[in-house]
């Protein structure tokens, strides 16, 4: 209790010193102090010198109230150090803590001013000037992060796309927290940025908010979320929906999603949409799954469909065939395996025939190639 009445002469004192000394002449404020103090002074005789002190301050005259008022301030700021606490009650455990890498803050002014202006304001030049300042290494400076974070945000998407790719991920898990805060899963461009930056740089403290986004943000963060499911088998069922889903930029970072995965609703789902309108979203991630079974749908597939180019009796308008032929062909970008050697070496046999094959926008020539 005679501590607390302590902080409350301490608050009065300060009070005193910003609006003159001279007004502490009965201060009642101060006065209904004096008798508490003084009830404490039998245990401890020096709260009795503090009641003494503002007596006196409350009744000095206007000459000598400032000294009054330094005495009882100097008196109650010594009591209240001495019982100061330095030391707390528990185990001691090591702080989390998130390197930053080789940041520094001897970027010159020179350098500085203009990056600020750019990533703070609007206008043309902005770009080219972030550019430089990165290939000099300024984003390095602490004092510039919580800038390049609020940029995520910018009103030119090539900005705040290069900012998100280029620059944020040097600064690793330590700018999490500034991120994860301000995303709103109903929001739109800054919040997508912000989302998959968060989860590009920690994906397990990102995952419970990239399921929420997915479940009940917008239609912008939902893709998004979309887009960072498929490093958990838990992910299957929702990508396996989403494969079927009306929007077609939906289905297309669902198949890229699925690429790392081989179990059979997989395969038929990639095997359907190589024989769909889907072809094109699902050749490169079909080339990228390591599946066995896939890519031997992937071959079966490519070579019926050049067998059936070589065996049409026309020669001419084959553009459609032709590029759907082109685009089977990335299904087998980057596979050195004998039987997928094999079929493209007798592809290439065929060249001749091939390239007599014609077709707008894509040729027996391109496909050969």
């Amino acid at each position: 209790m005679s501590l607390a009445v302590l902080n409350q002469v301490y608050d009065e004192t300060r009070r005193l010193a910003i609006a003159g000394s001279n007004l502490a002449a009965g201060d009642f404020r101060l006065t209904k102090l004096v008798e508490p103090l003084e009830k404490s002074a039998a245990k401890a005789p020096v709260f009795g010198q503090v009641a003494a002190s503002i007596q006196r301050l409350v009744d000095a005259p206007a000459d000598e109230s400032a000294q009054a008022l330094l005495d009882l301030s100097s008196l109650v700021s010594a009591i209240l150090y001495t019982q100061g606490q330095t030391t707390i009650s528990g185990d001691l455990e090591p702080i989390a803590t998130s390197s930053l890498g080789t940041q520094t803050t001897q970027v010159s002014a020179k350098l500085m001013k203009p990056l600020i202006e750019a990533l703070t304001s609007t206008g043309s030049g902005r770009m080219e000037t972030i550019r430089e300042a990165y290939d000099q290494g300024a984003f390095a400076d602490l004092r510039i992060i919580n800038l390049a974070v609020a940029a995520l945000d910018d009103t030119y998407p090539e900005l705040a796309d290069f900012v998100a790719d280029r620059i944020l991920p040097g600064y690793g898990r330590a700018i999490v927290p500034l991120i994860a805060e301000d995303i709103d899963i109903k929001g739109r461009s800054g919040n997508v940025r912000r989302l998959r930056t968060l989860y590009r740089l920690d994906p397990q403290a990102a995952r419970p908010l990239v399921l929420e986004a997915f479940e009940n943000g917008s239609k912008e963060m939902r893709i998004a979320a979309l887009g960072c499911l498929g490093d958990s088998d838990d992910d299957l069922p929702h990508l396996h929906d989403q494969a079927k889903a009306r929007s077609k930029e939906v289905r297309r970072v669902a198949l890229e999603r699925l690429a790392r995965f081989d179990d059979d609703k997989t395969i038929a789902i990639y095997s359907a949409a190589l024989k769909s309108k889907d072809l094109e979203l699902a050749a490169i991630p079909v080339s990228q799954n390591r599946s066995h079974a896939l890519a031997e749908v992937a071959r079966e597939t490519v070579r019926q469909q050049a067998t059936d180019l070589l065996e049409s009796k026309t020669r001419s308008k084959l553009g459609p065939a032709l590029v759907r032929f082109h685009t089977l062909l990335l299904t087998l970008q980057e596979r050195s395996d004998g039987p997928t050697l094999e079929l493209l070496q007798w592809l290439f046999s065929q060249h001749t025939a091939l390239t007599a094959l014609k077709g707008t926008p894509v040729s027996g020539a391109d496909v050969v190639q």
